[in-house]
């Protein structure tokens, strides 16, 4: 026993802490907002005072400069809200923030020495609860595009997020009983993320499909043609995907031979029109952020787009980008992610292929919703992202 006690070192306490808190962190999503929040907030406290306690970051070039790049979009977000024409409180602000805190958690999973086993049974529990989560709502009580503790959609990107992130253990060293219980949680996730009726995160499927065929074995390739095979079964099934996206196909013609706008597409193309009007008026800082609806109220702007004054965001991370944070802010963003990609492959990180399946993925569900709208959308992508690109050190 006291063998036993002897081994347990502050270095390992540390790193079954965080281990705790990532799991809590991405498990929780599926049932809670707030608790995600205050999860992500522990994070950072840890990262935070295991900093101050080993005098070191703990950290690469490549993190410091991934750290730098998400600082750079920080700056750009507050610029946009300092020279906003509309009074915006802190709240419009506050999920930016997560771009200056992204460094203490790539900070805190560095130094806590987090492994990429303890990663994917952190990632095998959040898929697992979503799919027990999914499966509640629609079975017991009786809802039927399931939402979790936000809407559908974004309930469902949320675990189509988990599911790629699991493929892609495939990729990586990790542990082979792992490998051989993971697809139990990645159908488990997928079952979530169809369940919820959502289509933007099928998106990602056709770019996600060629990263797999490309570097998946022989048995990865059968793998991954199931996890695909899979999806579209369930999105053609649950979502009546072919009938929408006839009808869609309807909506665009008669968006832009008539004009109409009383469908889900003629609404979103409205929006990003609208979106190109506001840019027009602010090309460098944007409305602000979150002032999406400020700006389409504003009669100065002259954007007349009455269909969509009652909305938040324009519904998709690039046009609501250049609407409330401008040209510099959309610039800084596309800049954060290259930066992650190039120097996660440049420096030929274990973790690489999950980061570009979880940007991917994000990228693709995000020219139909925008990624960083609340606090909760931020804390879930950026976290996340900031997690893997910790993972990344090479001991």
């Amino acid at each position: 026993m006291r063998v036993f006690f002897s081994n347990i070192t502050p270095q390992i306490c540390l790193q079954y802490l965080m281990f705790f808190l990532v799991t809590y962190f991405l498990s929780i999503q599926a049932w809670n907002q707030s608790p995600t929040t205050d999860a992500a907030i522990l994070i950072w406290i840890v990262g935070l005072i295991t900093w101050a306690v080993k005098g070191e970051l703990g950290l690469s070039g490549g993190q410091i400069k991934i750290a730098l790049a998400s600082c750079f979009v920080f700056f750009t977000c507050l610029l946009s809200w300092l020279f906003s024409d509309y009074d915006l409180d802190f709240k419009k602000f506050e999920p930016d923030t997560r771009f200056l805190l992204f460094g203490l958690t790539i900070i805190a999973i560095s130094l806590s020495k987090l492994s990429i086993n303890q990663f994917f049974i952190a990632l095998i529990i959040a898929g697992i609860s979503y799919g027990c989560s999914g499966i509640y709502e629609r079975h017991f009580l009786g809802v039927y595009k399931v939402n979790g503790d936000e809407n559908s959609v974004t309930f469902g990107n949320g675990a189509f997020l988990i599911a790629t992130c699991l493929v892609m253990i495939y990729l990586t060293k990790a542990h082979s009983i792992l490998k051989i219980i993971a697809p139990i949680a990645i159908v488990f996730a997928l079952l979530a993320a169809i369940y919820s009726g959502t289509r933007g995160s099928f998106l990602a499927l056709v770019p996600l499909g060629l990263i797999t065929f490309y570097k998946f074995n022989n048995k990865g390739r059968v793998a991954s043609f199931l996890f695909v095979l899979i999806a579209v079964y369930g999105v053609i099934n649950h979502t009546n995907l072919s009938a929408k996206f006839e009808r869609s196909e309807r909506n665009f013609l008669a968006y832009y031979k008539e004009g109409k706008v009383n469908n889900s597409t003629g609404i979103r193309l409205e929006m990003w029109n609208s979106s190109l009007c506001i840019v027009k008026n602010n090309p460098i800082f944007g409305a602000g952020p979150r002032a999406f609806r400020n700006a389409n109220s504003d009669e100065q702007l002259n954007c007349n787009f009455p269909a969509v004054k009652k909305f938040n965001q324009a519904h998709s991370i690039i046009f609501n980008t250049l609407a409330t944070k401008g040209i510099l802010g959309t610039i800084s963003l596309a800049v954060f992610f290259y930066i992650i990609l190039s120097v996660s492959f440049k420096d030929r990180s274990p973790t690489r292929f999950i980061l570009l399946a979880a940007v991917t993925a994000m990228l693709s569900y995000g020219q139909t919703v925008d990624l960083l709208f609340k606090v909760f959308m931020a804390d879930r992508h950026l976290v996340l992202l900031a997690i893997i690109i910790g993972l990344s050190r090479r001991d």
